[in-house]
């Protein structure tokens, strides 16, 4: 007992150098484990798109009077040898409630895709009503692609560089460290390679 406390005693800062760091670690993470439970769960489905053989072309997402969502395509004139002027183009409007996993997948064409000009997509009837517009929730959460984002996993890793990141391809939404994977696969076992257009939220 005597040899502890006379290395305790003459080793005090060693000791404290040890445990100090050990004990800020435990803090921080039970922090972190306490904001991200307590951070409510989303409340509103994310929608997002993404583009096939739009190849120079752009499909451009906007709301109405009414919160519709309505597409156009932007045509271009694509000179490449493979692929005629009056082929189609396509887009997938994903709607995805994060909570169940739950996704729906709305596919539009666009015929004649690589002729100059402005076209309405026809949405075949369906109503997709957003709540809000962009990349923020009225909820307070957040998409971002890891191509061009990264979110803070907290204090401690922006101390120590551990911002958590993600696959080049991951989209997700977050807040407060919460962290939800948006689904981007084509319902058929193939996944989207290339980042999302995100458009925004709704209820629906």
């Amino acid at each position: 007992m005597a040899f502890k406390s006379a290395f305790l005693r003459e080793n005090f800062v060693t000791v404290l150098g040890i445990a100090l760091p050990l004990l800020l670690v435990a803090v921080f993470a039970l922090a972190r484990v306490a904001t991200e439970s307590s951070t409510p769960a989303p409340q509103y489905k994310a929608v997002y798109a993404w583009a096939e053989n739009a190849r120079g072309g752009k499909f451009l997402f906007s709301v109405g009077p009414d919160k519709a969502l309505t597409i156009t395509f932007r045509g271009t004139h694509y000179n490449g040898k493979d692929i005629p002027n009056d082929s189609s183009a396509a887009v997938t409007v994903f709607v995805m409630d994060v909570n169940n996993g739950a996704v729906t997948r709305h596919t539009y064409t666009v015929p004649n895709a690589f002729v100059e000009g402005i076209s309405p997509v026809d949405m075949n009837g369906q109503k997709i009503t957003l709540a809000a517009q962009g990349t923020l929730a009225p909820d307070g959460y957040v998409f971002t692609n890891n191509r061009t984002d990264y979110y803070s996993g907290g204090l401690l890793p922006d101390l120590f560089g551990g911002n958590r990141r993600y696959g080049d391809n991951t989209n997700i939404i977050v807040k407060s460290g919460r962290t939800y994977p948006l689904d981007t696969s084509n319902g058929q076992g193939a996944t989207v390679w290339s980042p999302v257009d995100f458009i925004g939220w709704t209820k629906d």
